[in-house]
């Protein structure tokens, strides 16, 4: 790696890659670039400090305490919110009819229908708001 190229934090697999190739290139036992062991704590953050000292064959000790010094929050929890959507397709073969109906109503008469359709877990959620709003 040149001084310029960035160690991955992003990905546990390319940041083994990258050592593993800045290992062979090295004779002796030199020690590990500071980037390294900023990008492994970045991803000991995500994925426990634990596999990633094991994957990298780093110190535990070691990452444990360039965690502390990098900030004792998970920078992936600080990283606002985004939106993702999801895109369903139905299998082939599939009927695209809903599988079933839900019809609620509530002690002042109110009424909602659904469609069950694939994703029971969606119209649970529904009934719940719709149970709620009544409170």
């Amino acid at each position: 790696m040149t001084a310029c190229t960035k160690f991955s934090s992003t990905d546990l697999e390319v940041l083994e890659q990258q050592l593993a190739a800045w290992r062979q290139r090295q004779s002796g036992r030199p020690r590990l670039p500071s980037e390294v062991w900023e990008a492994a704590a970045v991803l000991a953050h995500r994925h426990r400090p634990s596999p990633v000292a094991r994957t990298l064959g780093l110190s535990y000790r070691t990452l444990v305490q360039c965690m502390r010094r990098s900030g004792s929050e998970n920078p992936a929890a600080l990283a606002p919110a985004r939106f993702v959507e999801l895109r369903w397709s139905p299998p082939q073969g599939a009927s695209p009819e809903p599988a079933g109906w839900a019809e609620l109503r509530d002690a002042s008469g109110r009424v909602m229908r659904l469609h069950t359709g694939h994703d029971p877990q969606a119209w649970l959620a529904l009934a719940d708001a719709f149970w709620r709003q009544g409170r």
